[in-house]
């Protein structure tokens, strides 16, 4: 059981760290786990003096402190998270750029597919005149 608290805490230190400020009764859906064992992993890293608590309008918040949020840009640099809207964003760019390379093969294969049109109307013209 000690080591199941042990490493839903260090979930609960990464999502903690990806999301800032999580109401806590959110947090079990986020982590997946059991309400118990993720209420134990705060209670671990509330110990270890890792988080804060901050209650608005009867609900309670918590979050990294400022040092051990530090510590977690360290070890993820880059923005681990993405939201809905920001890969909505990337997919529909990718999508639009299809859509420009596809118009522009098709733009190619018009240009082509005139040239060789003019070429053999004047053809046909020129042995008609002949």
């Amino acid at each position: 059981m000690k080591g199941k608290i042990i490493e839903t805490a260090g979930k609960t230190w990464k999502i903690l760290g990806e999301k800032k400020e999580v109401k806590v009764t959110d947090l079990a859906k986020l982590v997946k786990e059991k309400g118990e064992v993720v209420f134990q992993s705060l209670g671990w890293l509330a110990r270890e003096d890792k988080i804060t608590y901050v209650s608005r309008k009867n609900q309670t918040f918590v979050s990294l402190i400022e040092p051990e949020l530090e510590c977690f840009r360290s070890f993820f640099p880059l923005k681990t998270t993405l939201t809905k809207k920001t890969k909505a964003v990337k997919i529909d760019k990718k999508v639009k750029a299809a859509k420009i390379i596809k118009a522009v093969k098709a733009v190619r294969a018009t240009k082509v597919s005139i040239k060789k049109a003019v070429k053999s109307r004047l053809k046909k013209v020129l042995k008609i005149k002949k």
